[in-house]
């Protein structure tokens, strides 16, 4: 098979997945027929608080989960990251750090 056949083939496939996702995106949109779909919409438009950290002294500006779900780490102002246990929000660790500048 010569390369100019491989790609016009490629390209056939291409446009045939592009028009199954569309189908697909068309079928999950129609809530009349998935009304689960648009129940979850209603919940990931609607944040809120579960857990409230207390512990930092400055304005937090990184958090970062950990692999096992967990555990978070915030670093803020204050000079400190605080690794959280999320489940009992107690403070694990506290680690002072020293800001570059």
């Amino acid at each position: 098979m010569s390369l100019a056949a491989k790609i016009e083939t490629a390209k056939a496939q291409v446009d045939a997945l592009r028009c199954a996702v569309q189908e697909e995106k068309v079928r999950i949109d129609d809530a009349e027929n998935f009304p689960q779909v648009q129940d979850l919409r209603a919940l990931s438009n609607q944040p809120r608080v579960r857990r409230t950290l207390k512990g930092h002294f400055g304005k937090v500006y990184a958090l970062h989960w950990s692999g096992n779900g967990r555990d978070v780490v915030s670093a803020s102002q204050d000079g400190k990251l605080i690794i959280w246990n999320t489940h009992n929000t107690t403070k694990a660790h506290s680690i002072p750090f020293a800001l570059a500048g």
